[in-house]
């Protein structure tokens, strides 16, 4: 089976099928569920939920007329990735999703300011009103990509986990309160958050440089990404709901270069983002449970998620990543973003 001995005969799997056949085994899942690659588990959380989101943004360009409305296309080949992998085969006894994109706007001048601030309080609000959108749906997923730079429901989805003011530059406790901070390149646009900005997070800036940080032992560590993006780092969070059996991922990187490097990482090794008791069970029908039924009463999504959280039935995982390109990657935008070298550096629970 591991290619150092011999293969299974036909006539030894067929042994094995009438066997378990016998001790009870579903007959109409024999012999594929002996042969059949087994999906990640990650995957098949997805795939049992109702509906899966995709939440992009949309950068809103309004000068010079006409107006310009475009998503990043390293976060649109992301979203394709995603999606190519939920049209592929479903795991056993599951239905596939509904699957739908919403765009979460954004309004910049690439010559301007960094922000303006009215336009920037829509947009802030605009965000916060399509996520909640999206998490009233019973049992989803929601799948963030972008950092906060282009997608603001990640402001607002990071805000919430950490329980801290979106938008909002952190400071002293606050700042350790949410564990992982990126630093913005002079070429990038400085919006404030909860997470992220210009200024170092422990407020030594003499020591202040572009990248992810994160907080271990009273001490703020550097993941360098450098301004050729020979370096780069990328984050991946993933949260799981054992009560309703939502999920939520967000996938970005420090560049577009290292958001379609996580994406791909996402769809060929799920097991590093996913521990195998967190899969729920597959409940009959669709998504229900046997025997009597219950209405389910219709609770606000942020009072649902909190009592989740109080209970114990949710787990929120920060995924901190470090990686290198060749010259030849970064010298050719087309190429696809294979990292030279790519390795988890951090993994912590909020």
């Amino acid at each position: 089976m591991n290619n150092e001995g011999a293969n299974l005969t036909l006539n030894v799997i067929a042994s094995l099928a009438t066997w378990l056949e016998n001790n009870g085994f579903p007959s109409d899942q024999l012999p594929q569920a002996l042969i059949a690659p087994r999906p990640s588990q990650l995957w098949q959380a997805v795939s049992r939920t109702f509906c899966v989101t995709f939440m992009l943004g949309e950068h809103n360009w309004p000068e010079p007329a006409p107006a310009r409305h475009w998503i990043h296309r390293r976060d649109a080949e992301v979203n394709a990735r995603f999606v190519e992998k939920l049209s592929g085969p479903l795991p056993r006894g599951a239905r596939a999703p509904k699957i739908q994109t919403r765009y979460v706007p954004f309004h910049r001048r690439m010559d301007g300011p960094a922000v303006e601030p009215d336009q920037f309080e829509k947009d802030q609000e605009s965000a916060k009103k399509i996520l909640a959108r999206a998490r009233r749906q019973q049992r989803h997923t929601l799948i963030l990509i972008g950092s906060q730079l282009v997608n603001y429901s990640v402001e607002h989805l990071v805000a919430w986990l950490c329980q801290c003011a979106p938008f909002t530059p952190p400071d002293g406790a606050r700042a350790e309160a949410v564990k992982f901070y990126m630093l913005y390149r002079e070429t990038q646009v400085d919006v404030p958050s909860c997470f992220g900005g210009r200024v170092h997070p422990g407020g030594d800036q003499s020591t202040a440089k572009p990248g992810i940080y994160y907080f271990e032992n009273r001490t703020w560590k550097l993941i360098p990404c450098t301004g050729n993006q020979k370096q780069d780092a990328g984050v991946v969070i993933t949260v799981f709901d054992r009560g309703t059996g939502s999920v939520k991922i967000v996938v970005f990187g420090h560049s577009g270069r290292s958001t379609e490097a996580m994406g791909q990482l996402l769809v060929q090794r799920p097991e590093d983002f996913w521990k195998s008791d967190e899969t729920p069970r597959q409940a009959s029908g669709r998504g229900g449970s046997k025997g009597r039924r219950t209405r389910k009463k219709q609770i606000d999504p942020q009072v649902e998620d909190s009592a989740a959280s109080r209970d114990g039935n949710r787990t929120a995982r920060v995924h901190l990543y470090r990686m290198k390109f060749s010259d030849s990657v970064v010298k050719d935008p087309d190429q696809p973003p294979v990292p030279s070298e790519i390795k988890q550096v951090k993994m912590f629970e909020l």
